[in-house]
């Protein structure tokens, strides 16, 4: 009676480390389920790629090599997607350049706070910084000035060019020193004349 008890428990044991054990496959090498799912994943996109490339490339948006599929199967898109990804750069290029510019105003309409004194300040430091972006900063002529607080100036000038002719009235906008000055040409100008200038 001992010997079968001991024989049957011997046998549990047995059977116990042989469920344990993943049957080997393929010559003895162990399936592993992830690379399965791996290469499934990848036939399925390389079928998707085939009949749908929109589709193809909507499934691998977050893929490192998404911008190099993107260029194979769509190069309109691509191009598109280059440039708006080069107007973002530029205009967070300007934002780190010119913060003042980005600041929001407590008041919303900051110019009526301003005392007499204290706006022509404002206004002679605009117009002296947009002078120092000036070709020929003698020849400037200015008009539709305004002074917002806490220190920005928008207005138009108007100065002569290389050729010595008067080029037109353009806007500007500045916080009083001629690194935060900004021209129409500048990237981000559009957005800090919104802003700022009313």
């Amino acid at each position: 009676m001992l010997r079968c008890v001991v024989g049957a428990t011997v046998l549990a044991v047995v059977a116990s480390s042989a469920q344990a054990q993943p049957a080997p496959q393929h010559g003895g090498v162990v399936a592993d389920p992830d690379q399965a799912r791996k290469e499934e994943i990848a036939a399925f996109r390389a079928e998707l790629r085939a009949k749908n490339p929109k589709g193809y490339l909507i499934s691998i948006r977050d893929e490192p090599y998404y911008l190099e599929e993107l260029k194979a199967l769509d190069p309109e898109g691509y191009r598109q997607h280059m440039q708006e990804q080069e107007a973002e750069q530029n205009h967070q290029k300007f934002r780190e350049k010119h913060p003042e510019l980005f600041q929001p105003r407590p008041n919303p309409e900051p110019k009526l706070i301003l005392s007499a004194s204290l706006k022509n300040q404002i206004l002679q430091k605009g117009v002296e910084a947009a002078k120092a972006r000036l070709r020929d900063p003698d020849s400037a002529k200015f008009r539709s000035l305004a002074a917002y607080a806490p220190s920005v100036v928008c207005g138009e000038v108007n100065a002569k060019n290389g050729y010595g002719g008067y080029a037109g009235f353009e806007r500007f906008i500045s916080a009083g020193t001629p690194d935060s000055t900004a021209f129409p040409q500048d990237k981000g100008f559009d957005d800090a004349w919104a802003k700022y200038c009313r």
